[in-house]
């Protein structure tokens, strides 16, 4: 699955039909597929489109990631 979904995000033309049937065989359905597929390229438009105009997490987000990840956001990492 977490192959998939990177495929999706950095190589979507070349998904194809052997990489459904791996997931079928894994257990997921039409429905679980479309969801992996729909959420991956969701998050990857969004997270390029912010980049895209320099958007950075708002306040409270950064007090909720905590100590660590805050040193990192502020650094612009």
């Amino acid at each position: 699955m977490l192959g998939f979904a990177h495929k999706v995000a950095v190589d979507s033309a070349a998904i194809d039909e052997s990489d459904y049937a791996s997931l079928r065989e894994h257990g997921f359905s039409e429905e679980d597929i479309w969801d992996i597929g729909a959420i991956t390229a969701f998050f990857a438009l969004s997270n390029r489109m912010a980049n895209l105009i320099g958007m950075r997490p708002n306040d409270d987000s950064i007090r909720w990631v905590g100590p660590a990840n805050q040193l990192l956001v502020r650094n612009g990492v």
